[in-house]
């Protein structure tokens, strides 16, 4: 019964995931696709950190931190400047925000909804 009952169960959540499927279909291949939605760009800022911390060899905790926030920044910058995803028409304050909104998130050091992000934004923009 219980094997029957992990079955089911397994076959309802497969299903629940393909009605949530969309038709947009993202092209992972191009470097546009980190800028798609703050969370790709949150969850793509470590990956890069890491990177550089490879190459830098660093001990320090704080230096590490340091390159981390840099890195949000940094990229964030690099988005707005060539017009990337959802960083294309807005300020560059903005964009200095969702970099360092992306660089928190992606540390942990707060966790909270993109709602919330978008809102302390738009506080700051015209929008």
């Amino acid at each position: 019964m219980k094997n029957f009952f992990f079955l089911l169960m397994g076959m309802l959540l497969l299903s629940c995931g393909l009605y949530a499927q969309t038709t947009n279909v993202i092209d992972l291949s191009s470097p546009e696709s980190m800028y798609v939605t703050f969370a790709v760009m949150a969850a793509a800022i470590p990956v890069i950190t890491q990177l550089i911390k490879s190459v830098l060899k660093t001990d320090s905790r704080i230096f590490n931190q340091i390159i981390s926030w840099t890195t949000g920044l940094v990229v964030a910058l690099f988005g707005w400047k060539f017009g990337l995803g959802y960083l294309a028409g807005i300020g560059w304050v903005e964009a200095v925000l969702y970099g360092l909104g992306a660089s928190l998130a992606s540390n942990g050091v707060f966790d909270i909804s993109t709602n919330t992000i978008e809102w302390f934004i738009r506080l700051f923009g015209k929008k």
